[in-house]
Formats: structure tokens, C-alpha cells, sequence
């Protein structure tokens, strides 16, 4: 392969199926969209941005919710970041610049110098590879970081990430807030004196950590040696509020001014209010049915009934029922928003007679009687009990058991102790590989990643090559083989993707809804 044809590759792959990769800003000299000031008129000098959870912590490399990323996203910064308000437009962050070998194995990033921490201390390239590095040996990043050996340190501007293989979508999880670069100082400093670096965090960012009264609030306070235009406030509060409706009505007084993930039946009454913007994209996950296809003992070992099952799920009910309507009914067991979604393909029609045609083949003309173990929390109990109506039409009586989360991720994704559940999977990063190869591979059953069971020694040839391949267009062909292999096995049936919401005082510039909840407080400045 000739030199920089790697690079090439991944530029020419920039649009893919319904969604794709961008890449700006590869000259060692360019500068990201936000070396702007990010205002230039502001009326409040402090903002509060609400979650609907307590963060696990403030160390990146060490956690992996979502929520917990929102904070750390306004305390780190990454080597290479994502556009805001534009989640497929890649630009220089930490990193100046990178360059990828002929062979895709090895990526060589030239870093930003001047960079300083929150303690004072200026960014070396030592911290980059410590970092990185950390998170590669961190059990809570293996998702983005399987494919990695290591990060070197090649000379005082530049590291090397050694790859186990070559990875088309390696630079799009460089912006995973767990490749967030820390200070080595630090960590070792709060090592060294007993202190939690998660609760005690040191960043690049905008924004640098002041208090965690849990239960409460985190707050933050303007870094002003950070090396971009100011932030534009002087203070940034992140408020813990659990309850959606709580959260909805603290809006509407003005007690919060950005509200994370609200309820999706306040749309009508938030969009409504006067000076409150409601703002939604399409998520990167999609919600399923899903069989544990190895027990032998269970209605589902047999795929008839799993395609039965699939004949007699409603799509547009679930979908109403489950997050109000707001979301997009799939065919394909991929959310829109993934690259390699295939919009052509087709899974089983809703037909009641086909359904019971399938059962009466599989030995049950009179239907059966089966437990559906669920996560408790609202959005899978309404889709839960749409399906429970669904299914009595053709003879199968699914009873609901309720379980707590902990539980539900413990029992059910990781020891397999379920017949049938109704679930959400989502890609953090967004491309392919990491939906379907956690799901479908038969290296991982069980442990919370290939929890239907299913597998196939074809399927996991083409799930390597897949993930082998810096070619979109090949490893489309590879996803649609794999994508009919499903619909024939039926390991799981999918339903809809959900939007993504964000709701916010409509004075404040920059914020955009996000396929995986990602947010960046940088940008957010109020306007008049």
C-alpha cells in the first residue's frame, strides 16, 4: 500500500450509507472551528446545565456512563474532537495533527504545545501516552480500546498509538471522552496522598473543578490559562436532578438553564413555553427484542417461534408507547445514524397469521405462557407492555418481571438468566463494529455483550473482516450478510431508533442535541 493511502482511504469514506466520518484540519498548522471566541456578548456570567443522574466519577479513563462523560467533557479535552453541533465532523483538539501508516497499524500525533492543566502544569507528551495508555489498561474502556497495544512517546511533539490491526474508525474513537488526557502529576499526586482522582480531577479544559456535593451539584469555575478564546462564563454548574418532571418544571421557572435527556412527554408543553427551544437528532442505538437462543428448554431455542415473534411486533405501537412517537421505526438492526445502515433491507412484516402459522409449525398451536425480564425504568416498561398486548394476540402470555438495573445488567446481559427481554444498544462511538461485534461474535457471549447466544463460525469470519477492512464499501457488503443472517436466525428483532433531546433556555448559543448525549460546555454562551 503507497504511502498516505491509508489516509485516503478514510477521507474518500467521509459519506457511508446513511451516516459517515469527517475529517478536517490535518495539517500540522490548522486550528479548530473554536480557536473563535465562543461569545461575544453574555448577560449571565454563570450557567446550570442538569443531569438526570449522579455522575460514577470525574476520572475518564476509569468510568464509561454517559452521564458521567457530560462533566468530564467541560474538564478534558481529547487528542481529536468532535465538531460541535455536527457529531461525524472530526477536527484537531490536543492533537495538532496525525498521520497513519501505510499499513493502518500505527498512528503518529503531533501534539499542541503550550497546553497547561489545572494545577499550573504545561501538557507534555509524557501525560498524552500516560493517558492513553491508562485507559488501553482501564477494564471500563474496552469497547474503544480493544484494538490498541499502546501509545509511545516518540520525542518532545509527538506519540505513536500501536494498533493491534488496522481500524478505519481509530480516529473517530479518539474523541471518546475515555481517551480524555489527564496529568500523570495528578494522578500520581492523589495516589501518592490517598486522595480519588475522580473526585478530585485535572484537565485542559475550558473549565476546571471546584466542588462534587453529591447528590447536588458539581461545580466549575472559567481556566483562565486555558490555551483557546476564555469560556464564556465564569462559573458552569452541573445540578443532579433524577426526576425528569422535576427537571421539566425547574426549566420552565428558570432554576436550571439546560436540561439533559428531559422527559420526552414534556415535548409538547416545554416547546410551547415562551423563550425554551427543544432540540432532538436521532440516536446512535436502537431498541430490540432479544431471545436467549441457547436454552434448550425455552419456546425461543426454536427460531420459528423467534420469527413468530418478529411477524407479530407492532413496530409503530412499541415506538408510540415506548418514548411518545419521537423516534424512527428501523428495518435493519442498526440505528440510522451508524454508518453501514442499510436502508434497502427489509426484516419480517408485521403479519398476525404468518405469526401463528410459525407457533402452530413449532408445536404451539395454543401459543405458551413465558416471563419477560426487564430493566424497571419507564422507557423499557412501556415497551415492555406494548409487546405484552402484541403477543396475546397470537397466543403468547409474556409476564413481566420488573428488575432493578444493577440486577437486570447482572442477570440478564451477563449471566444469560432470561428467556426473552426487550432492550436498547447503543453505539458509542458511531460505526458498525461497535454494535454489532459485541453482539453477534462468538468470542464474547454472555458478560453483558453477546447475550442472545447466538453465533456462527461464518458470522465471526465476517465480523473480523469487517472490522479488518479500511474500505466502507466492502464492509457494507460484509454488514448486509450479516444483516440478512440475522433476520434469518432472529437473535433479536429490531424496532426503532429513539431521538436524542436536549431542552434549554432559548438566550443560549451553540447547543445541539447529540446522537449519544454528548455535550460541550465550551461552547455554550448566552446571547440576547
Amino acid at each position: 500500500m503507497s504511502k498516505g493511502t491509508i489516509g485516503k482511504i478514510l477521507v474518500a469514506a467521509c459519506v457511508i450509507g446513511a451516516a459517515g466520518y469527517f475529517f478536517v484540519g490535518r495539517d500540522a498548522g490548522s486550528k479548530p472551528e473554536a480557536n473563535k471566541p465562543a461569545a461575544t456578548a453574555q448577560k449571565r456570567t454563570d450557567m446550570i446545565f442538569a443531569l438526570n443522574a449522579e455522575p460514577s466519577g470525574l476520572d475518564p479513563n476509569n468510568t464509561w456512563d454517559t452521564v458521567s462523560a457530560v462533566p468530564q467533557a467541560a474538564i478534558y479535552e481529547t487528542l481529536i474532537a468532535e465538531k460541535n453541533g455536527d457529531s461525524l465532523t472530526l477536527e484537531p483538539c490536543l492533537a495538532e495533527s496525525w498521520k497513519i501508516s501505510d499499513d493502518g497499524k500505527e498512528v503518529t500525533f503531533k501534539i499542541r504545545k503550550n497546553v497547561k492543566f489545572h494545577n499550573g502544569d504545561t501538557m507534555t507528551v509524557k501525560d498524552v501516552a500516560f493517558s492513553i495508555n491508562r485507559a488501553i489498561q482501564s477494564p471500563y474502556t474496552k469497547v474503544v480500546t480493544s484494538t490498541m497495544k499502546e501509545m509511545q512517546v516518540v520525542d518532545d511533539d509527538h506519540v505513536k498509538l500501536i494498533m493491534k490491526h488496522p481500524y478505519l474508525p481509530v480516529l473517530n474513537v479518539f474523541t471518546s471522552a475515555t481517551l480524555s488526557i489527564v496529568s500523570e502529576k495528578a494522578v500520581k499526586d492523589c495516589e501518592a496522598q490517598g486522595k480519588d482522582f475522580a473526585r478530585n480531577p485535572c484537565g485542559t479544559n475550558a473549565y476546571q473543578f471546584v466542588e462534587w456535593k453529591s447528590g447536588e451539584k458539581i461545580e466549575l469555575k472559567r481556566f483562565d490559562n486555558y490555551w483557546r478564546a476564555l469560556a464564556p462564563c465564569e462559573k458552569f454548574t452541573f445540578k443532579i436532578i433524577t426526576d425528569s418532571t422535576t427537571g421539566g418544571i425547574a426549566l420552565e421557572k428558570g432554576e436550571i438553564d439546560i436540561l439533559y435527556a428531559p422527559a420526552r412527554s414534556d415535548k409538547m408543553h416545554l416547546s410551547s413555553v415562551p423563550g425554551l427551544t427543544w432540540n432532538s437528532i436521532a440516536g446512535a442505538g436502537f431498541s430490540f427484542v432479544a431471545f436467549n437462543c441457547l436454552d434448550e428448554k425455552s419456546p425461543f431455542h426454536d427460531v420459528r417461534v423467534r420469527q413468530a415473534v418478529a411477524h407479530a411486533v407492532k413496530k409503530e405501537d412499541v415506538l408510540i408507547a415506548a418514548v411518545n412517537g419521537l423516534g424512527t421505526l428501523i428495518e435493519c438492526p442498526l440505528s440510522p445514524m451508524i454508518a453501514g445502515y442499510d436502508k434497502t433491507f427489509k426484516f419480517w412484516e408485521y403479519d398476525i397469521e404468518k405469526a401463528k402459522k410459525l407457533l402452530a409449525e413449532a408445536g404451539y398451536p395454543n401459543g405458551f405462557s413465558c416471563k419477560m425480564k426487564i430493566n424497571q425504568q419507564a422507557i423499557y416498561k412501556k415497551a415492555a407492555e406494548a409487546l405484552q398486548a402484541q403477543m396475546r394476540v397470537v397466543g403468547i402470555d409474556m409476564q413481566i418481571e420488573l428488575m432493578e438495573r444493577g440486577a437486570f445488567l447482572r442477570d440478564v446481559m451477563g449471566k444469560m438468566d432470561y428467556v426473552v427481554t426487550t432492550s436498547l444498544s447503543n453505539a458509542s462511538v458511531q460505526d458498525p463494529d461497535f454494535e454489532v461485534h459485541r453482539r453477534y461474535s462468538s468470542k464474547v457471549i454472555g458478560n453483558s455483550m453477546n447475550f442472545t447466544g447466538l453465533s456462527d463460525p461464518h458470522i465471526d469470519e465476517i465480523l473480523d473482516a469487517a472490522r479488518y477492512s479500511l474500505d466502507q464499501n466492502v464492509r457494507n457488503k460484509y454488514y448486509r450478510e450479516l444483516f440478512d443472517w440475522i433476520k434469518e436466525q432472529c437473535p433479536v428483532v429490531p424496532m426503532y431508533t429513539a431521538d436524542m433531546n436536549i431542552a434549554f433556555n432559548s438566550k443560549i448559543k451553540n447547543v445541539y442535541a447529540h446522537p449519544v448525549n454528548k455535550y460541550f460546555a465550551y461552547y455554550y454562551a448566552w446571547g440576547e
